[in-house]
């Protein structure tokens, strides 16, 4: 179908949005006692890390970031005797593309 293009500005925005979204899942969930302590320290230290990383990428290459090719692909399942077909979209092939300044 074709390529999908997503800078490093949107992920790092993304990411940031993320991180405190999990963090503060990850709170609640400890708080009720779904989680234990240590799981929630471990959510919000990769959450964390995860945003760096999508920072100081966005930082390093303000132009730069990932290419997804985009196929669509036809699916079929059997439900009470009848075959159903079905389309979906399914991305491949990441790649990152720097474009420097």
């Amino acid at each position: 179908m074709g390529t999908k293009r997503i800078s490093y500005k949107t992920i790092a925005h993304i990411a940031g949005q993320t991180a405190k979204a999990a963090t503060m899942a990850s709170a609640i969930l400890a708080y009720y006692g779904v989680i234990g302590a240590k799981t929630t320290v471990l959510v919000v230290v990769l959450t964390t890390f995860g945003d760096l990383v999508a920072s100081e990428l966005a930082h390093r290459y303000p132009r730069g970031g990932i290419t997804l090719k985009i196929y669509n692909t036809r699916r079929c399942k059997m439900q009470r005797g009848k075959k159903y077909c079905f389309w979906r979209k399914t991305y491949r092939s990441p790649k990152a593309y720097k474009v420097l300044p």
